[in-house]
């Protein structure tokens, strides 16, 4: 893989393309939804939206 400098590139673009992706998940939450989120470490976070969720399932 080449070195690309994403410095520049906004996060609402990054997201924007990763959602096109086969192999990536996109959730969107709106400002009433409550947004939990759990890993196998035990760490967790919950925030109310709005909020985007993308998982990299590859």
């Amino acid at each position: 893989m080449s070195n690309v400098n994403l410095t520049q590139v906004s996060t609402h673009e990054l997201s924007a393309e990763l959602s096109r992706r086969e192999g990536v998940k996109y959730y969107v939450y709106g400002p009433e939804d409550y947004v939990f989120i759990a890993n196998s470490d035990g760490e967790d976070v919950g925030h109310y939206g709005p909020a985007t969720v993308l998982i990299n399932i590859d």
